[in-house]
């Protein structure tokens, strides 16, 4: 399961609604493979119709671009093992747009592969951001590696989000 919230600019109301975390159709099997050994964990036999094609893994729907899919199928036939994975909150740090992706980490004995997603208005790389509010009322922006960010709304440059993410944080939501 995953977390699902809401993100707003307290001046204009841009945002965007999060989902972060993985579904629970989400085996690394299903995920990378399209399907697994073990029947009871075999949602394309469960759900022929639905979340997943038999020997179609669900990274085909999750990761739009054809480019970080090809590589990381590759990498996979090559023997590289997924060793993290699931939806995470992105940010353009130039035209500081938030967006939902697919994170991935598939470790080789050549190194380890993340996906490099770009923003779709400018074409900068994205970067993995996470909501974190202090005991105040303000929120603030924090990379993954917990360098602060100083966000702006892309919208009309306000410097605030609201955020409900300390309301119920394990939603059901795939």
């Amino acid at each position: 399961m995953g977390d699902r919230y809401e993100i707003r600019c307290s001046s204009c109301g841009y945002g965007l609604e999060v989902t972060e975390g993985v579904g629970w159709l989400y085996s690394p099997k299903t995920v990378f493979y399209g399907h697994c050994n073990d029947p009871p964990q075999n949602w394309s036999v469960a759900f022929p119709d639905g979340y997943c094609e038999f020997d179609k893994p669900l990274l085909f729907s999750l990761v739009k671009n054809k480019s970080i899919r090809n590589k990381a199928f590759d990498l996979l036939a090559n023997g590289a093992k997924p060793k993290y994975y699931g939806h995470e909150l992105y940010m353009c740090p130039e035209c500081m747009r938030f967006s939902n992706r697919f994170y991935f980490r598939l470790r080789s004995p050549d190194g380890n592969y993340e996906p490099d997603y770009k923003c779709g208005r400018c074409k900068t790389e994205l970067k993995r951001v996470m909501i974190e509010s202090d005991d105040v009322r303000t929120k603030v922006v924090y990379t993954k590696y917990k360098r602060e960010v100083n966000w702006k709304c892309p919208k009309c440059g306000g410097k605030e989000i609201e955020s409900n993410h300390g309301g119920i944080s394990m939603t059901l939501w795939d």
